[in-house]
């Protein structure tokens, strides 16, 4: 059963653009969209943007709730060609 949740939270990354990974890493580290949009030299709202994106991708309530999902088993790849 682990094993297939696994392979389910690999499958939902797929849907997901390099930078929104990067972008969930952040998250991931507790990092608010402001202190995201400084690391990457942008505004807080593309954060957002990209956050709603990956959450609209995935159709899930939050990206708290992406976190969680994918955490459970295993991390969020560095990049996309890290997901089996």
């Amino acid at each position: 059963m682990a094993k297939r949740r696994a392979h389910q939270s690999q499958n939902i990354l797929k849907k997901l653009s390099k930078t929104e990974l990067e972008i969930l890493r952040y998250i991931k580290e507790g990092h608010t969209s402001s202190e995201i949009a400084t690391i990457r030299n942008c505004s807080p709202r593309t954060i957002e943007k990209h956050r709603s994106n990956s959450i609209q991708k995935l159709g899930i309530p939050s990206s708290q709730m992406a976190l969680f999902l994918w955490t459970q088993n295993n991390d969020i790849p560095k990049n996309k060609n890290s997901i089996t």
